[in-house]
């Protein structure tokens, strides 16, 4: 059965099996806060809050039926020691629910919290250093790049031989396309064409080769601070050329062809 439209890759599992979160590209959504009257279970659906401590699962994860049940009853509430949670705590009917502030995630006990490492997520958040801090982290750049919006780096010169070292690379993307800033503000896309590398002018779609690879590619690499492209081909072969250099192996692949 096709899901509703709405419900595919929006972070909340709402199929039984799942399927309506699988093969979504690119990265996660958060999940949507759930409509007054409704609390989210741990999978991701929501449900309504009468359904909550009822005795019967109707999370597929039984988190509608946790330990706190009837809590209140007991006398368990979040004016008596702020109901045990380390950080906010907001009465219900089920009994005490504890959350964290940002930055910070809720540990299995259900009231202490946790620091989120950002820098050792999947995506990071930064662009080149990143260095985590309780609840929080900060990024910084390597010499030649200047910090931009806190989380990006952005090549300190253009044209010239900048001050100091760079890093190996500026731009890491694959398979997807990595875009260039010229000098007269017109934007440009580095584009694998065939065995070609040339650039996309986004405004008029016009391609500009810059050099033939004589190989299938599989990946790209510009280095802007150096003005130094870097490709990757489908053996594996890692190359490079430099401004007004010869194609350079970096290293060869397995079947070792050369560039």
């Amino acid at each position: 059965v096709d899901p509703v439209p709405s419900w595919r890759c929006d972070g909340a599992a709402d199929c039984p099996d799942g399927s309506d979160e699988q093969d979504c590209e690119g990265c996660p959504l958060q999940p949507s806060p759930c409509p007054p009257g409704m609390v989210r279970c741990d999978e991701g659906k929501c449900i309504l809050e009468s359904l909550m401590c009822n005795d019967e699962d109707d999370c597929l994860d039984g988190t509608d039926e946790p330990s706190t049940c009837g809590e209140w009853a007991l006398g368990r509430s979040c004016f008596v020691r702020n109901g045990g949670c380390a950080e906010s705590c907001t009465d219900t009917h089920w009994g005490v629910q504890c959350s964290c502030g940002s930055g910070w995630v809720l540990q299995a006990d259900g009231q202490s919290c946790a620091d989120v490492d950002e820098c050792s997520l999947e995506y990071s958040p930064c662009s080149q250093l990143c260095r985590n801090t309780p609840g929080t982290f900060s990024c910084a750049c390597l010499e030649g790049y200047l910090l931009r919006h806190s989380t990006l780096c952005e090549v300190a010169g253009r044209g010239g031989d900048p001050e100091g070292p760079g890093s190996a690379h500026s731009v890491l993307c694959s398979p997807c396309d990595i875009p260039l800033v010229l000098a007269d503000n017109s934007t440009q896309l580095l584009v694998a064409v065939g065995e070609d590398l040339a650039l996309l002018d986004v405004r008029t779609q016009a391609y500009r080769p810059v050099l033939s690879t004589e190989a299938e590619l599989r990946a790209l690499v510009y280095d802007l601070l150096r003005e130094t492209y870097y490709w990757l081909t489908e053996e594996g072969e890692l190359c490079a050329r430099l401004p007004g250099k010869d194609v350079q192996l970096l290293y060869a692949g397995a079947e070792k062809q050369g560039c």
